[in-house]
């Protein structure tokens, strides 16, 4: 699992988005981005997870013909490697269902973590905190309801349309 966050890329951009964050951003709190640290670990677990189990979908019921938001096994046919999801099934003996419902169930455990790191004192600014917790929120924007970062022209297209072209009036 620890490489498994790793390849994530989320704790780079993390770390990388702090840099314009001006007098805020010191170099005690660079270090603690790349530290080993519960937000951090909780935050890279819920884009892994997300991202693998969004993308390793279950067949639709033979009346939902949706082709682009249920891709089965896309990553797989697109020859990365094996997903946590077939991990867990291998090592475990357990159906896909039973082990997307385990990863969701981590999920959930990795949202607790980042609550509770917001309702203890930390050593960083709460402002450095915010932004881990706004990544996260993006992370489950986009796997939230199938692999919408991949397959970017379903609800993906509507939400920047909607953030960009017809914006809220202030």
């Amino acid at each position: 699992m620890s490489l498994q966050l790793i390849t994530t890329g989320y704790g780079l951009l993390a770390t990388t988005s702090l840099v314009g964050m001006d007098d805020v951003v010191t170099e005690h709190v660079l270090k603690w981005s790349v530290g080993d640290y519960k937000i951090m670990k909780a935050a890279q677990t819920i884009c892994r997870l997300m991202d693998d189990v969004s993308s390793h979908e279950i067949p639709p019921p033979v009346n939902l013909i949706t082709p682009m938001l249920f891709d089965i096994q896309f990553e797989q046919k697109r020859g990365h490697v094996v997903s946590t999801v077939e991990l867990l099934m291998k090592y475990h003996g357990i159906s896909e269902q039973e082990a997307r419902e385990e990863l969701l169930k981590r999920v959930i455990d990795a949202w607790k973590d980042i609550n509770e790191e917001f309702l203890h004192p930390t050593i960083v600014p709460m402002s450095v905190l915010m932004r881990i917790l706004n990544f996260s929120r993006v992370v489950d924007v986009l796997y939230s309801d199938g692999d919408n970062y991949t397959h970017s022209k379903t609800k993906l297209k509507n939400y920047v349309t909607s953030l960009f072209v017809n914006p809220l009036p202030m």
